[in-house]
């Protein structure tokens, strides 16, 4: 007997749904029926990705969709989204920007501008971040660098969690750690631009951050600078560092070990930027149970890069 997917009992056809594309499920199945229609209309947790006008299926799916992903510069009216808890912007704009509020946005827990992003409000969208205009708002991640000396407005925010952010400078990150009190993870992308360093700062520690995660591809930061940031994360549990050493390792991991009473991970990707034939891996594993995962490779001249990987 002939099988058709109509025969399939709605437990089933849900399972299918959950896997297929919100604007896939909008051409292929709505319309179709009532009974599809009604089965559209009651699925929940969809995700929509924007690159056009998509009026119609917006229309349909609106108060289904929990993830956004905007990857156009037109309009979108983010209050036709009730139910909005993750917004991804790939072109920031003064629409997209005025709407980025707690009024419009009560649900947002999760934001993200991409890379490709060079906008001019990124600016205006970090003093409204850092500050208490998004009271829910618990993960962000800005992939677009930070001018050194951007004019921002940091306030404190209580609600932030977890924070990802490319910058060129420790002005950024320092008061990021005093304006989130509760902060966990803190991640750090460093540009390909001129880096400035911990100029004219004080110290304040901030005691809640767990996970710290660097990713520094061109060498803009040496083992000193980590160190530095290690003052003010005192209570750092997990590490993941990328970037290039300037000190024998083994010297670089005792002082880590030594600032980090509460270090339980400790994952990397590090690279010598000089010949380090002081460090013995079976001494380096001695030093802390988090760090005899790490191993080391050599390559033609004697220069080593160790990892976890």
């Amino acid at each position: 007997m002939l099988t058709c997917l109509e025969h399939f009992p709605n437990e089933l056809l849900f399972h299918v749904f959950r896997y297929t594309d919100t604007r896939d499920l909008f051409h292929g199945f709505y319309g179709l029926n009532q009974r599809f229609i009604s089965l559209l209309k009651s699925l929940q947790n969809r995700s929509l990705i924007i690159e056009k006008n998509e009026s119609k299926l917006i229309c349909v799916f609106h108060c289904q969709i929990h993830k956004l992903v905007v990857d156009t510069c037109l309009n979108i009216d983010f209050t036709k989204f009730p139910h909005l808890k993750s917004l991804i912007l790939y072109d920031l704009t003064e629409n997209h920007l005025s709407q980025i509020r707690s009024k419009l946005m009560p649900n947002l827990t999760y934001l993200s501008v991409a890379s490709t992003n060079t906008s001019w409000y990124l600016t205006d969208l970090l003093s409204c971040i850092f500050s208490d205009e998004l009271p829910s708002l618990t993960t962000v991640q800005l992939q677009n660098p930070i001018p050194a000396y951007s004019n921002i407005s940091f306030n404190i925010s209580l609600s932030l969690r977890s924070i990802a952010v490319c910058c060129r400078s420790s002005y950024i990150i320092v008061n990021i750690l005093s304006c989130c009190p509760n902060l966990r993870k803190l991640q750090m992308i460093v540009n390909e631009n001129q880096l400035v360093l911990f100029y004219n700062t004080t110290i304040v520690s901030n005691y809640s951050v767990k996970t710290f995660i660097l990713s520094d591809v061109y060498s803009m930061i040496d083992s000193n600078d980590i160190i530095k940031l290690l003052e003010y994360m005192p209570n750092i549990e997990r590490f993941r560092l990328s970037f290039t050493c300037s000190v024998p390792f083994i010297d670089f991991a005792r002082i880590v070990v030594d600032r980090s009473p509460h270090l339980d991970e400790f994952d990397c990707h590090i690279e010598m930027s000089t010949d380090d034939d002081m460090t013995c891996i079976e001494s380096l594993h001695q030093l802390h149970p988090a760090l005899k995962r790490i191993t080391f490779t050599s390559d033609e001249i004697g220069y080593r890069t160790y990892s976890t990987d």
